[in-house]
């Protein structure tokens, strides 16, 4: 996907600085069907960072504690979801705050609701990926939605993502006036609070979910 990395290249955030990947950083067995595309992809993007007006976000690999450190993140994300998580390793995430996630034994790329804790199987493996995002970018990245923020409200800082003011699952709007901003990690703690009242719930059952201000 030469022009999806060209264009990833000309929108990226330089004032986030990584060191260079190494496969052996990322603290999780990678799929050998996706090891030679992802350490590519990785090292093309000089080991991840923030796209399309920092819309999207690919984590880098490393050691510290910080929001671009995937290792680091994905800590955080089993100890706020506990169990909605399991045999996921995420790698980067859009607007919202929903991410993209590896398998465990498995080749398929997961599109991780956030706000709900659910799955929904993205591709069948990391080129199939790529080729997934670059036909459908602005939908996966939500950079439209972004530049009207922008055009607004001015920039988000780094580690900041759009959050629902009224949850999408309860019929919140994807506009400008739903939307507020959280840093990292609070709005992992917050959503995983909405995902854990309804993550046992039926479909169509009625609920009465506790938002937290």
């Amino acid at each position: 996907m030469p022009g999806l990395i060209q264009s990833m290249l000309t929108s990226q955030d330089l004032s986030i600085k990584s060191k260079p990947f190494l496969v052996a950083a990322v603290d999780f067995d990678i799929h050998s069907v996706n090891v030679g595309p992802f350490t590519a992809f990785m090292r093309s993007l000089n080991n991840g960072g923030l796209f399309f007006n920092r819309s999207f976000q690919i984590y880098g690999f490393s050691r510290e504690e910080s929001f671009t450190n995937g290792n680091y993140v994905n800590i955080l994300l089993r100890q706020y979801f506990g169990k909605l998580t399991e045999n996921l390793f995420f790698f980067g995430q859009d607007m919202f705050g929903f991410q993209f996630a590896f398998v465990k034994d498995s080749t398929q790329i997961i599109y991780f609701n956030s706000e709900t804790g659910e799955r929904e199987v993205m591709a069948n493996d990391f080129n199939d990926w790529l080729q997934v995002l670059d036909s459908r970018l602005d939908y996966y990245t939500g950079e439209p939605l972004m530049k009207d923020w922008i055009n607004e409200k001015g920039p988000i800082a780094p580690d900041v993502r759009l959050i629902p003011i009224k949850p999408f699952i309860m019929g919140g709007d994807y506009e400008i006036y739903n939307l507020h901003t959280l840093n990292f990690p609070k709005y992992l703690d917050y959503y995983s609070d909405i995902a854990h009242q309804i993550s046992s719930i039926p479909d169509g059952t009625q609920v009465k979910l506790t938002i937290r201000k």
